[in-house]
């Protein structure tokens, strides 16, 4: 065990060489064993695109989506490898030969028409390349050799005798890499020229590009030609070149982790230190105990927990976490056999949605009603099926049964509660599943929230619950409408009067539509103006939540989500939340105050849970965003 533990010291570096991997494969749900690229999603979600499919996996299952070849777009410019790209809105973009197709992930279908999607982004419908930048955003060449943004903003490129293969970016510059190793860095602001060098002086490797980004300002570029590849490292502060090494066959992907990256190649794979810039070969890996060649692995890819993904051309993939650690000495050693190795590993977990049923069916990932509820966070219930089974994941993909989860009904308790207060119970598989939770008519809260060590991040999910009035006044009204029809009919057919008299004596409220309520064309911007006057000025009370705001409005709950909802199309929680955030913004660039004082600052629970939303509404943590600002 002191041995394991040393080997732990550093357990935060992906370490591949001493780590434990296990076989994932079409056996456990993967769509296809040829793997070509690993990357994850927003949310947290891995996706592997394959020969035939692209696989979403959420820690507890696979969602498979096969090719669909005949919504391709035609980029004439783009003759390189297999690229993808997660973008904004929940959209996986993947780049084939002279092609391009666009997942969207929440409904797990391909967009019909990529280039009408494209030209809503960038007011261009002549695109014949794309890239998407660190935080998503689309970056578009069109045909009369244009870069426009996602914003719409546009450059001329610079005249050069070359073809642009990759887009990387950051706060502060934009870079373009061409395919005679030429690098040009435009400022990100005026899209202006700063720099511009060339890695080589000849163009051997002008076939094909990789670029990855690594923390230290360094970036990794693969590059492929007829005669073999070569991994070069460009220094974004000194802007200089560095040759890390180059093999007479083709290098596949590149992973950056901490203060190591991995290379696949066709042959082999790499290890490279980031600071010193030495590369040697890996001669194998552990395979549940035996060690095997790394040599057909396609693919690498390091997740946010530290996890290490490598595809292969036919055997699916391979999958280990700096936790699982192999010794000489030892034998494979699994974090759920030993209690205390738990506290040595600690890595953000962040609970997730991933079903629920109703009136015995299961709606899940792809399904049309689930993916409404995931992009609103709100399940619409009536009173009579109230009775919904909620699933959870919390994306733990080391270990999932070691997840503990808590939750809180807000309506019911504001008290932190284990699942078994609930009823609730974890799978095999570390689902988190709640059955017949206490939901009252009007809006509910829920909150999960699930955690390993010390981060933890909290999933909210709002269930609406129509009162039992609702579903049974209105019948009732449309039957004592008809009696008292009828009885009006029959006492004036007494009478002698005939039917077009009875029918003109009825009460007005009978046969004229119900009045709405007029509102002035500006009092929508001043029930939003108060509402955000209010959370603004409630920012640092501990716990301020829809039900006083409510209350502030002198409004029902039910009532001030169907006004705010409609003016902005988002629920009472979320539109507190954006408040919050946009004040955290502020204070973030101003750059005196921590996040964690940022966060009690602007009313946030936890420092972790005011990071997972700022990932979830700007694509970047808020340390991110600080460093930004320093610059």
């Amino acid at each position: 065990m002191l041995v394991f533990l040393m080997c732990m010291g550093n357990r935060g570096i992906a370490q591949v060489r001493q780590m434990m991997f296990q076989k994932i494969d079409t056996y456990n749900g993967l769509g296809d064993d040829r793997v070509y690229h690993i990357l994850q999603l927003h949310d947290g979600r891995m996706v592997f695109t394959t020969h035939d499919v692209v696989s979403v996996y959420d820690a507890a299952s696979f969602h498979n989506v096969v090719h669909d070849t005949s919504k391709d777009y035609t980029m004439k410019a783009y003759d390189g490898a297999y690229h993808c790209y997660v973008g904004r809105r929940g959209l996986l973009w993947i780049k084939d030969n002279h092609s391009l197709r666009c997942l969207d992930v929440n409904t797990l279908s391909f967009v019909d028409d990529c280039g009408a999607l494209l030209y809503g982004l960038t007011g261009r419908d002549d695109v014949v390349d794309m890239f998407c930048g660190k935080d998503g955003q689309v970056w578009c060449v069109t045909s009369d050799n244009q870069l426009v943004t996602e914003g719409k903003r546009s450059v001329k490129l610079p005249h050069i005798d070359a073809s642009l293969q990759d887009i990387v970016d950051d706060d502060a510059f934009v870079y373009l890499f061409y395919s005679n190793t030429a690098v040009v860095v435009l400022n990100r602001n005026t899209l202006r020229e700063v720099h511009s060098s060339y890695a080589l002086t000849h163009d051997k490797y002008a076939g094909s590009s990789l670029v990855v980004r690594a923390n230290n300002g360094k970036m990794y570029q693969l590059r492929n030609g007829i005669n073999g590849g070569i991994c070069l490292c460009f220094d974004t502060v000194k802007r200089t070149w560095t040759t890390i090494f180059e093999v007479p066959y083709t290098v596949h992907t590149i992973a950056v982790h901490d203060s190591l990256a991995y290379v696949t190649t066709r042959e082999d794979m790499w290890e490279i230190d980031v600071r010193t810039g030495e590369a040697s070969v890996i001669e194998n890996i552990q395979l549940d105990g035996t060690p095997i060649l790394p040599k057909h692995m396609n693919t690498v890819y390091v997740d946010n927990q530290g996890g290490v993904w490598m595809g292969s051309y036919a055997n699916g993939l391979l999958y280990s976490h700096p936790s699982h650690v192999s010794h000489k000495s030892l034998k494979a050693i699994g974090l759920e056999d030993y209690v205390d190795l738990r506290k040595q590993a600690d890595y953000p977990l962040m609970p997730m949605l991933v079903g629920f049923r109703l009136d015995g069916t299961f709606h899940g990932a792809g399904d049309a009603l689930f993916a409404k509820v995931a992009t609103s966070d709100t399940l619409q219930l009536d009173y009579a099926h109230k009775d919904a089974k909620l699933v959870f994941s919390a994306l733990n993909y080391p270990q999932p049964r070691q997840t503990r989860y808590r939750l809180r009904v807000l309506n019911i308790d504001t008290l932190w509660h284990s699942p078994e207060d609930y009823g609730g119970e974890v799978d095999a598989s570390g689902c988190l599943i709640l059955d017949n939770l206490p939901f009252q008519s009007g809006m509910n809260r829920i909150e999960v929230c699930a955690s390993l060590g010390k981060g933890q991040y909290i999933c909210t999910l709002y269930v609406n619950v129509e009162g039992w009035w609702k579903a049974i006044i209105p019948p009732c009204l449309i039957l004592l409408i008809v009696l008292i029809h009828f009885a009006l009919m029959v006492w004036f057919l007494l009478n002698g009067k005939t039917e077009k008299q009875a029918v003109k004596a009825m009460p007005r409220a009978q046969t004229q539509p119900s009045s709405h309520i007029l509102h002035s064309d500006n009092e929508p911007n001043e029930f939003l103006d108060k509402a955000r006057a209010l959370v603004l000025a409630n920012l640092t009370t501990k716990g301020y939540s829809v039900e006083q705001l409510s209350e502030d409005m002198c409004m029902e709950r039910t009532g001030l989500y169907k006004k705010i909802n409609a003016l902005t199309g988002a629920s009472p929680s979320a539109f507190i939340r954006t408040i919050r955030l946009e004040r955290a913004i502020t204070l973030l660039s101003q750059g005196d105050k921590s996040v964690q004082e940022i966060s009690e600052m602007v009313g946030f629970n936890s420092a972790s849970y005011m990071s997972r939303c700022f990932v979830s509404e700007y694509g970047c943590t808020p340390l991110e965003y600080h460093k930004m600002s320093e610059k």
